[in-house]
């Protein structure tokens, strides 16, 4: 545990303990910071602008992160745009034997496409509601 609170973090860039106590882990190879001739309530305010300064520029890193992870993201991946009369497959959740069963079932046609990325599905003669990212397009061969 101590390893991986004292590891400094790719997204933070600080490690977890420092996030939490406001300094870094103590450990046997490590140089001890001499804390003599300072007041109880010096301490306490170096401490705390120590935890505000680390929790901020944490904040920064992880939402420079989640932008640089966001842009990654977007490079490898392309919207799928489904039409009404499309033929989809529909991914099978109740695959008993993994090995054998099949992944996906269909292909079904969509009937209608609703606005929060979901369409109907006509299923066995009912219209069938479900998200598009359990669907794929069928392209005929």
């Amino acid at each position: 545990m101590l390893a991986y609170n004292s590891a400094i973090h790719s997204t933070t860039h600080f490690s977890p303990y420092e996030l939490v106590f406001g300094t870094k882990p103590y450990v046997p190879d490590s140089v001890y910071e001499e804390t003599a001739g300072v007041t109880y309530p010096d301490y306490v305010r170096v401490l705390q602008n120590r935890l505000k300064y680390c929790r901020t520029k944490a904040i920064e890193h992880i939402q420079k992160s989640k932008v640089n992870s966001k842009a990654y993201y977007d490079t490898r991946t392309r919207p799928i745009k489904y039409k009404v009369g499309d033929l989809v497959y529909l991914k099978n959740h109740l695959r008993l034997r993994k090995a054998l069963s099949p992944i996906w079932k269909g292909p079904y046609k969509i009937i209608k496409i609703h606005g929060n990325n979901t369409a109907s599905l006509l299923i066995n003669r009912r219209h069938v509601k479900h998200h598009f990212d359990e669907m794929k397009l069928h392209t005929s061969a």
